[in-house]
């Protein structure tokens, strides 16, 4: 009874740890929507003393965009009110299609609303379907203009080219004038980003040029030739030589970001096999230990067996079925286990069933084998013992 809850409950905690490593392993394999590799990131903020107007908000961020741009090293620039897996949140609102039928209270269109600079889906890596980027000529001056994702195009157009349809009534505030213009025309597509974390599904979203719909607080994406790290001074130095009252803060690469984002479950996959370990040590001590015992309270039997003919590899055999027996005992009873606990888990897994058969399959193999190599170094002895000495009760 020891060794088979012995081994069924390493076979539940062992399950668990594979189920998560897998589940872990599905996250980190997840295409985020845009590339984080040579990417250095870091927060400015435009004080309101300074930059009252909306022009001279645009301009210092288009002239900081110009400079860090010329820094070596530095391939591109762009900014972003709102960094995937940062603690900025967007703003969500609403937004009406022109030529369209009114919708009912509570079923208007909603999306989150990210003001960026020209550069930065090229910036991020980020592709663009249809249509095109931002340019300098998207200001406060000329016609308003808007990129849409992939998850708002299927959801508010789904059977038709969202190139070039018109959205206005939006909130006429926004951080500081709000919008400078009130019709935005739809002129490109851009992929599906998880801003919001691995696991979760792109949400619809507006991606609006900053100079059309001013923030002043703005995360700068700069995508660099080699180690990311090795250009903060030089960008430091860039941006108080600009101006040395607004501030610097968050300088960290995209990398980090997007290793931050699952570090949460990155600690469960790492504890939970910290426990299976112990559980599989535990495991083989305790069989090794109860099958030594066994076999000690038998001495006298082996003796008689060997005495009448039984050579050791029969007396091997022996111990061995009868740790096959205990051992597949408990790995069933802990696959039971484990079907049933592993349920409790499904909101920590990503892309992975609860019983997912790969994970079942190699813990039952894995248990079963640890379980018999546990079995064997008794089994062994048991072999080796002298059938006189046995039989005359010393060969313990």
């Amino acid at each position: 009874g020891l060794v088979v809850s012995e081994i069924a409950l390493a076979v539940m905690v062992v399950v668990g740890a594979g189920l998560l490593v897998r589940s872990f392993s599905e996250l980190v394999d997840t295409d985020p929507g845009f590339n984080a590799r040579g990417v250095l990131t870091l927060q400015v903020d435009v004080p309101t003393g300074s930059y009252r107007e909306n022009a001279r908000v645009a301009e210092y961020y288009a002239t900081l965009t110009r400079r860090l741009s010329d820094v070596p090293g530095v391939e591109s620039v762009a900014a972003t009110a709102a960094l995937p897996f940062a603690s900025e949140i967007p703003f969500l609102g609403n937004f009406v299609v022109q030529d369209r039928a009114a919708p009912m209270q509570g079923e208007e269109p909603t999306a989150h609303y990210r003001q960026v600079t020209p550069g930065y889906f090229r910036t991020m890596g980020i592709d663009l379907i249809e249509g095109r980027e931002f340019d300098i000529q998207d200001d406060g001056t000329s016609l308003g203009v808007v990129v849409v994702n992939e998850a708002l195009a299927r959801r508010y157009f789904p059977d038709e080219d969202p190139i070039g349809r018109t959205i206005d009534g939006l909130p006429p505030h926004i951080a500081l004038g709000g919008f400078l213009v009130n019709q935005f025309e739809i002129v490109g597509i851009a992929e599906d980003v998880n801003y919001f974390g691995l696991a979760e599904a792109s949400q619809p979203s507006l991606y609006f040029p900053v100079a059309q719909a001013p923030f002043r607080r703005m995360s700068f994406t700069i995508r660099t030739a080699g180690v990311p790290e090795g250009l903060i001074d030089a960008i430091r130095a860039e941006i108080v030589a600009l101006d040395p009252t607004v501030p610097i803060a968050r300088v960290q690469t995209m990398e980090r970001i997007l290793s931050n984002s699952v570090a949460g479950d990155r600690f469960s996959m790492l504890l939970l096999t910290l426990f299976a370990v112990i559980a599989l040590v535990l495991a083989s001590v305790g069989i090794y230990g109860v099958t030594s015992y066994s076999i000690s309270q038998r001495t006298a039997e082996m003796g008689v067996r060997m005495a009448v003919g039984a050579n050791p590899s029969d007396v091997v055999r022996l111990v061995m079925i009868g740790g096959a027996k205990l051992a597949l005992s408990g790995v069933v009873l802990g696959l039971i286990g484990a079907a049933a606990l592993s349920r409790i888990m499904a909101s920590q897994l990503y892309a992975v069933g609860t019983t997912d058969p790969a994970t079942f399959a190699v813990v039952a193999l894995v248990l079963a084998v640890v379980a018999l190599a546990a079995t064997y170094v008794p089994a062994l002895r048991a072999a080796r013992i002298d059938p006189v000495l046995a039989i005359q009760g010393e060969g313990q």
